[in-house]
């Protein structure tokens, strides 16, 4: 499923997906517009991707309780990839997860095909979920609705727009929590790692192009 505008998809509630929230979650900090997609529409369309809509809250529980008994490891390897041959909206455009073995491209014996690939890094999100997602834009989205959202809701009854500061020094400074907070900053984690990964991708780009050493067919009869 490829969202259009105005359109949701999958709920991943409390017991499952589209499950409702308890009446133990304080009024507020659960309303049905409060859920963060695992990728952008725009992206979803472009790379024929599903969105999966997760309330922030159940999801920061769910890696917090994961978290407690194993490392979170960015362990979900999915590329996108593209030719000269197909249009740039073809079924190539889409994620898919790369496993050793995996047919990357097929064509004439001998005859070189230029191939485009773009590989991510992913995690998949604690179950019931299952979409794979950027780890910096994950951290980034559920440190936004606490930051604005839950906290502000708890302390002062309503949500604010840039409540609390992103990144808040917790060293042995001898600040004051209300120093800590006013000295905090409102930086993202995808904004931190967005220069390194630009760095990265310039980097790749300057580079030649590497064609696989084409060898002889094998022999069927030897």
């Amino acid at each position: 499923m490829v969202l259009g505008p105005g359109q949701e998809g999958p709920r991943c509630g409390c017991s499952g997906v589209g499950a409702p929230f308890p009446d133990s979650v304080t009024p507020g900090l659960a309303p049905a517009q409060s859920t963060i997609p695992s990728t952008e529409p725009f992206l979803a369309g472009l790379t024929r991707t599903e969105v999966e809509l997760a309330h922030p809250l159940k999801l920061l529980q769910r890696y917090s309780n994961g978290d407690k008994h194993r490392a979170i490891r960015p362990t979900v390897a999915r590329v996108t990839s593209s030719t000269l041959r197909e249009p740039v909206f073809a079924p190539g455009r889409a994620f898919a997860d790369l496993r050793v073995g995996d047919l990357f491209d097929e064509g004439a014996w001998g005859v070189p095909n230029v191939r485009e690939a773009s590989p991510a890094v992913m995690i998949r999100r604690p179950a019931p979920c299952a979409a794979a997602v950027s780890p910096a834009n994950e951290i980034g989205r559920i440190c936004t609705w606490v930051a604005d959202t839950a906290i502000p809701l708890l302390v002062t009854g309503e949500a604010r727009a840039h409540g609390l500061a992103r990144v808040i020094e917790m060293g042995d400074s001898g600040r004051t929590d209300l120093d800590r907070l006013d000295g905090g900053s409102f930086e993202q984690a995808a904004d931190r790692v967005g220069p390194w990964f630009a760095k990265l991708y310039l980097e790749a780009d300057r580079r030649p192009v590497k064609l696989p050493r084409i060898v002889e067919a094998p022999d069927p009869n030897a």
